[in-house]
């Protein structure tokens, strides 16, 4: 049997990942769509996300979007955590903007190169130093 070229060709037992030869496909509400942040229909960066990692919700609170590349990007504030790249994205104020090493809530505690890895910024990078619990560069 040949593969299906469209996932609105899937019914509701075969929709998922690697169905469709056009791609991946997602079951929204009735219906087998392409697996693509736009055709998601959710409402919240977590459910976005949890369906496909490269997402989060729209500005408009009522579908996906791609993550931005940077958190200026973001215009609303709703859990937007991480751009594209995975950097930290942090609301001040009135804008989403890429969060620093110094910004982490407890910083100090981050004194072991695994829990270093854990905090990722575009500029700065977390390393154990001996003589001293952490260094930001």
């Amino acid at each position: 049997m040949a593969q299906p070229t469209s996932c609105r060709e899937i019914n509701l037992n075969n929709c998922k990942d690697g169905e469709s030869v056009s791609g991946n496909c997602y079951w929204k509400t009735s219906t087998c769509v392409e697996k693509q942040c736009e055709n998601l229909g959710l409402n919240t960066h977590d459910q976005c996300h949890n369906v496909l990692s490269t997402c989060t919700v729209a500005q408009d609170l009522q579908n996906c979007m791609k993550l931005a590349t940077e958190c200026s990007s973001y215009k609303k504030q709703e859990k937007y955590k991480f751009t594209s790249d995975k950097s930290l994205c942090s609301w001040r104020i009135d804008k989403c903007v890429n969060i620093q090493f110094s910004d982490a809530d407890n910083y100090e505690s981050y004194n072991t190169n695994l829990k270093c890895s854990e905090f990722l910024t575009k500029t700065d990078k977390c390393i154990v130093v001996e003589s001293e619990k952490f260094r930001v560069h």
